[in-house]
């Protein structure tokens, strides 16, 4: 069995990927920020991320997810056609 990872080489590689978020140009961050706000969001109302829980379907979650944000798109998509129009 590998060792398991030292605290100190945790901390090394955070600081590292630390690090290689700052060379990011400032829309990929804005990105990260994002899905960290998302995440910090879920947390709170959700409790932690535990992904090991077999109680969720995350395909289907994900599924269903996607097909609202269809929904949403169609509907600016709508909303913008129709505001051009007049």
């Amino acid at each position: 069995m590998a060792d398991l990872p030292t605290m100190e080489t945790k901390i090394a590689e955070e600081l590292s990927l630390l690090d290689s978020y700052r060379q990011l140009e400032r829309a990929a961050q804005l990105v990260i920020l994002g899905i960290t706000r998302r995440m910090l969001e879920g947390q709170k109302e959700y409790g932690i991320l535990v992904i090991q829980d077999k109680t969720r379907d995350w395909i289907e979650e994900a599924l269903e997810e996607s097909l609202d944000q269809s929904v949403y798109l169609q509907i600016e998509a709508m909303r913008r056609r129709l505001d051009a129009a007049g």
